[in-house]
């Protein structure tokens, strides 16, 4: 028997501003929210969002942990690279439209993938790879 992944579970991203960051994911992304988790105190710890058969979790941290962005693409911090969304390539130019209206610039394109930064400064992908754009 070969043990392997059959697919992604989640990705967890670390935030400091836990309700914005959820916002941007919630109302410019339109991920469903799923569930929150919450502290011993009550206080919400982490978002987790719905992201087609994966899950998406922001997970609150202190203003002293996590990388930060050093450029609009790159960074040199370890950690989270991207967070690549699936969409279809009909709908790239939708999708432009949709964050120009939200204020969203994109930082970085392919001939595959629309690059943008969440509030924290993550890398996020909307990409229709492996269909290519003309």
């Amino acid at each position: 028997m070969v043990l392997k992944p059959f697919g992604l579970h989640h990705v967890a991203i670390q935030v400091h501003d836990l309700p914005r960051a959820a916002r941007f994911y919630e109302q410019v992304l339109r991920l469903p929210r799923d569930e929150e988790r919450r502290d011993a105190e009550g206080n919400v710890r982490a978002v987790w969002l719905v992201c087609g058969p994966s899950r998406i979790v922001l997970e609150q941290v202190a203003a002293s942990e996590g990388p930060a962005a050093t450029s609009a693409f790159h960074t040199d911090a370890l950690g989270l690279h991207v967070v690549a969304l699936q969409i279809d390539i009909d709908d790239r130019d939708a999708w432009r439209g949709h964050l120009k209206k939200n204020a969203v610039p994109v930082v970085h394109e392919t001939v595959y993938s629309l690059f943008v930064r969440d509030p924290e400064g993550n890398r996020i992908g909307i990409t229709h790879y492996p269909d290519a754009v003309a």
